[in-house]
């Protein structure tokens, strides 16, 4: 079985100390490529110099968060220029949170606009991030043509995936999933085949019955989870998100 953890935070320091631990563990467990995403200029870096060492296992994205939209204007150059970086297949994440609000709405849609003006320049799939937020994200989203992209960690539910998918985005579902959360549930009954990937979003989002740091071995749980609720094999879907993924990065 092959895994693609379409969207794991390795660039954070809760891994420094057991890194090749962590990607031993992934391995064993089937995940075969990682996409690494920055979410501030640091992170962003990070994820790069990773993709760098681990070219055969890690690619990396590249953008402001929307928590730190504040301060995007002094760095959207440089994100500009790491986009121009081998291993670089993304834009983001980037979007609009409104659960937390640590920035301005206004400096969210700013942001999240500025990077949509990359993707489209370098022809980069969007990794969107949105929490209490689709009608803005969908609102921004339709005044753009010829975007592609993935809703990460998706929380919305049935008809918000429906929209997700006429749109053209794929729908990625992680840990969450394994929450019993029926919104969600009926979020992946509605969402294509063709349009589904996963991910863990490491360090994040633990998967149950597990608990503490994720990390992109526990994929194997949210897999799991899905082939529960869908009816269809854990390896048929380890595949089919494999593909998936490829597709929209243009890594095949």
């Amino acid at each position: 079985m092959r895994i693609f953890d379409s969207h794991a935070h390795l660039n954070e320091d809760t891994f420094d100390n057991d890194f090749e631990q962590v990607i031993e563990r992934a391995f064993k467990k089937g995940v075969k490529k990682i996409i690494v995403p920055g979410y501030d200029i640091e992170s962003s870096y990070l994820a790069v110099r990773l993709s760098e060492k681990y070219p055969d296992l890690i690619y990396a994205s590249v953008g402001i968060h929307p928590h730190d939209a504040d301060g995007f204007e002094g760095c959207i150059d440089e994100i500009e220029a790491l986009i121009k970086e081998k291993n670089v297949i993304g834009v983001g994440e980037t979007g609009l949170d409104y659960y937390r609000n640590y920035s301005t709405k206004e400096k969210q849609v700013d942001s999240f606009i500025a990077h949509i003006h990359l993707a489209k320049k370098y022809k980069k799939p969007l990794i969107i991030h949105t929490r209490k937020a689709f009608n803005d994200i969908f609102a921004i989203l339709k005044k753009y043509r010829g975007l592609q992209g993935v809703f990460h960690c998706f929380s919305g539910g049935e008809q918000e995936a429906d929209f997700v998918q006429k749109m053209g985005f794929y729908v990625s579902f992680s840990g969450s999933i394994t929450y019993d959360s029926k919104k969600l549930i009926e979020a992946l009954k509605n969402t294509s085949f063709d349009r589904l990937l996963i991910e863990t979003d490491a360090p994040y989002l633990t998967p149950r019955p597990l608990k503490g740091r994720c990390e992109p071995a526990y994929i194997i749980h949210t897999l799991e989870r899905i082939s529960l609720i869908t009816g269809k094999s854990a390896r048929e879907i380890a595949d089919k998100t494999f593909r998936n993924t490829q597709t929209l990065f243009r890594l095949t």
